[in-house]
């Protein structure tokens, strides 16, 4: 197992937040691109290269017309280019979290550490339920597609064909959630869990470490 993904979700959380804090409280280039560096080295060192590559790409994407904007507009090159990597910023950190943590462990480290029960099942429910509904809505286009064999159509053909059924699958996932959550005895008493999320030395060091590199660089810059 790689070193990155065996730090607490919670902890990997916490890094994001500061990492984007970082990159609002500076302006200066310099601290901003040398603890980037770092970073995206870290990552790459823990495997993560292939993640880091496709995850740049679209922030470049983003990083060359927010530089150029604010540098047409009377902001100096250096302030430009610091507005350009706080976009950078977020999605290296969105990049680290994604990539090293399971949604079954962030909640655990949720419950760890006495987050809500009932805005934790929320959370989890709402994250695996978006790739689940556009699993279902290409279902229902791609059985469109196939039926009409690529015939024109009427978008109220249209309508009926996918919306009405994707609502309708909706409601039956929303049903089926229902019955599971009462067959599990939601709500009613304590529950176990399957793996237990703890705490480690690691975990502390891992925000410790990142919080004295970023505390250094901003004091020599």
């Amino acid at each position: 197992m790689k070193y990155l993904s065996k730090i607490n979700p919670v902890f990997k959380l916490i890094l994001s937040a500061l990492m984007f804090i970082y990159s609002m409280i500076n302006n200066s280039i310099y601290p901003l691109v040398i603890y980037l560096g770092i970073v995206l080295l870290a990552m790459i060192m823990d495997g993560l290269y292939e993640r880091v590559i496709a995850g740049i790409i679209p922030a470049i994407i983003l990083f060359l017309p927010i530089t150029s904007i604010n540098y047409l507009f009377g902001s100096s090159l250096e302030f430009s280019l610091v507005c350009g990597i706080r976009i950078l910023y977020i999605f290296v950190a969105f990049i680290l979290f994604d990539s090293t943590t399971s949604l079954s462990d962030f909640t655990r480290s949720l419950h760890k550490f006495n987050f809500p029960l009932l805005l934790n099942i929320g959370l989890t429910i709402t994250i695996r339920f978006i790739p689940i509904l556009k699993n279902e809505i290409k279902k229902i286009n791609d059985s469109f597609k196939v039926r009409m064999k690529n015939k024109n159509t009427s978008i109220n053909i249209r309508y009926r064909a996918t919306i009405v059924p994707t609502v309708f699958k909706i409601i039956n996932i929303s049903d089926d959630l229902t019955m599971a959550l009462n067959m599990r005895a939601f709500g009613i008493g304590n529950y176990s869990s399957y793996k237990e999320i703890k705490i480690h030395t690691m975990d502390y060091l891992f925000i410790i470490i990142n919080l004295i590199l970023m505390v250094v660089l901003i004091w020599i810059f």
